[in-house]
């Protein structure tokens, strides 16, 4: 997917909404009708958001539980906006305009700990989750019946029309922050899911902008609610539609919850992924865990060098795919606890080889093969099966092969203990710009020095589905080409993984 595509579709369909607001002046006065319109709609939002508040409580998601407050803010102040309609319930009132002002920043409040996810209020804020909502969800309750029992009391709230296009032109700028990651991780996903989640927030924040200078009962006015609306529900049932084909409801609503890029690529995983790492947990549970672990810090470092999303989705599945040619190694050499010897060493360095072949032939994972083929390659030309050197490596294979190392030495393996924290630094700085590339271990050190917990990353990837009837061959034909250089051993005293 093309970001810059998805952008200019976004942009095309708002100044296509202004031309029309802008070319038709011509009024339809009726207000019974804004009434029942926007009361319906707004109380079917409600419903929705507060489901969804009810399955992050239940299940104890907080990215869900904040993404529920969004929507629950994004209804029932429209809700609130709907029912004091002039000329129905109400006579003249600020509550109207207020209240539909309010609803996207309020709701971008509660939404602040991920769109702020690398903030420390922010991961404070995710691990109290519940008191968050809770409080805030109490609140707008709060301020809904002060809004409906005394509407007098909002008519200064916000006077001047400045003030109105200044808060309206806040909840736009963070719904396009809001829908830019979105897009972001529909990328990394490889998914049209998030992309409706994304255009719900750019509708919603665009119509709340509209609201300030379209004048009431024209054309353009009819236009915004319904634009507004519109996101509302893409963003929240068309984002549960596109993933009707899950069987759990935790899997339906993840679209709404994928903020960060590893729940976007969980999302996006073919089974025959999950297939294979559940294949190496059959064979050997400490090689599953360590490429489930090696994945999950290959996407945080992706993350930290800000490389594109379609490239933070391949580094996550090179990371969990390296050593899926150790499938082929036998067991008597694969967990042997003593040194191998070199004819041992020589089968065992043939995973790579493996893997690239054994991925080549499927059209899900065959742009991952040729990363995987080259995980243990170093970038001064001493790596292995091919010898190639520097930034003829591919980016994947080189974020894979730091973090790779990383995940080995600091765990025990069968042939070694763990290794200190201090010494494993130490190792990487030292044959940073040999062995590894200099840039992806900087930037693994920053992760490591912000303490980015991704021990809990991928860890349902191959168990969720282990049980999946998922065909594949793993005997295709020989297609690695024959590249310069002989392949030479690395240190086995820093890492052999």
């Amino acid at each position: 997917m093309r970001k810059g595509r998805h952008y200019a579709g976004v942009a095309t369909a708002v100044l296509l909404f202004v031309m029309l607001a802008q070319w038709f002046s011509q009024q339809w006065v009726a207000p019974t009708a804004l009434f029942w319109i926007v009361c319906i709609a707004a109380s079917g939002c409600l419903v929705f958001a507060v489901a969804l508040g009810i399955v992050a409580h239940r299940n104890n998601q907080a990215e869900l539980g904040f993404v529920s407050f969004y929507f629950y803010s994004a209804s029932i102040l429209p809700l609130v906006h709907g029912i004091t309609t002039p000329g129905v319930l109400y006579g003249d009132n600020a509550v109207t305009m207020n209240s539909a002002l309010l609803a996207v920043p309020v709701g971008l409040v509660g939404l602040a700990p991920l769109l702020l996810r690398d903030h420390p209020l922010s991961r404070s804020l995710a691990r109290r989750w519940r008191l968050w909502v809770g409080t805030l969800t109490f609140a707008v309750l709060g301020l809904v019946s002060v809004m409906l029992v005394e509407p007098q009391q909002f008519r200064d709230l916000l006077p001047g029309t400045f003030r109105w296009q200044a808060l309206a032109l806040l909840g736009a700028m963070g719904s396009v922050v809001a829908g830019k990651r979105h897009i972001r991780l529909a990328e990394i996903a490889d998914r049209p899911g998030p992309l409706f989640v994304a255009y719900g927030f750019l509708s919603v924040g665009a119509a709340s902008l509209g609201l300030t200078w379209i004048q009431p009962w024209t054309v353009g006015f009819w236009l915004v609610h319904a634009l507004d609306i519109f996101g509302v529900f893409l963003a929240t049932i068309g984002g549960v539609l596109v993933y009707r084909s899950h069987r759990d409801l935790t899997e339906v609503l993840a679209p709404l919850t994928a903020f960060d890029p590893h729940a976007a690529i969980e999302l996006g995983l073919d089974p025959i992924v999950h297939r294979f790492i559940a294949d190496l947990e059959a064979k050997d549970r400490m090689t599953r865990d360590h490429v489930v672990r090696t994945g999950a810090l290959t996407v945080a470092v992706a993350e930290e060098m800000k490389l594109d999303g379609a490239a933070v989705r391949r580094c996550g599945l090179v990371g969990l795919l390296h050593d899926v040619g150790k499938l082929e190694i036998s067991d008597e050499i694969l967990t042997k606890p003593d040194k191998l010897s070199e004819e041992e060493f020589a089968t065992m360095r043939s995973h790579a080889a493996i893997g690239r072949r054994m991925l080549a032939d499927s059209p899900v994972l065959s742009d991952v093969a040729q990363a995987v083929g080259a995980h243990h390659e170093r970038v001064d030309g001493k790596g292995y099966p091919y010898g190639l050197v520097g930034s003829i490596i591919p980016i994947e294979a080189r974020v894979t092969a730091v973090c790779d190392a990383y995940d080995a030495m600091s765990r025990t393996r069968h042939y070694r203990s763990a290794l200190g924290a201090e010494t494993v630094e130490r190792a990487l700085i030292q044959n940073a710009g040999t062995q590894w590339d200099a840039e992806i271990v900087d930037a693994l050190l920053r992760v490591l020095a912000r303490g980015g917990d991704t021990e809990e990353r991928f860890q349902s990837v191959g168990r969720a589905c282990a049980t999946a009837d998922v065909e594949f061959e793993r005997g295709c034909a020989d297609c690695v080409p024959t590249l310069h250089g002989e392949a030479l051993v690395e240190d086995e005293e820093l890492v052999e993984a």
